[in-house]
């Protein structure tokens, strides 16, 4: 058995997108307008499917 101390991977960074048309994302339906949060993998998957804009504004807090 080893000492060794597990680390947990890394979590992905997400990014907040803004759905250009309905969508099901992590087994909830989303409208048009709603926000998700996604990975770049994701991100490209969905501009490449037309339902998010290739060109997201960053979101400000303030």
């Amino acid at each position: 058995m080893s000492n060794k101390s597990q680390v947990a991977a890394p979590q992905p960074t997400l990014e907040e997108v803004v759905l250009e048309k309905a969508h099901e994302h992590a087994g909830k339906k989303h409208k048009a307008g709603d926000t998700i949060n996604v990975t770049a993998d994701q991100k490209a998957w969905l501009t490449k499917q037309g339902v998010i804009g290739g060109k997201q504004e960053e979101q400000s807090n303030g």
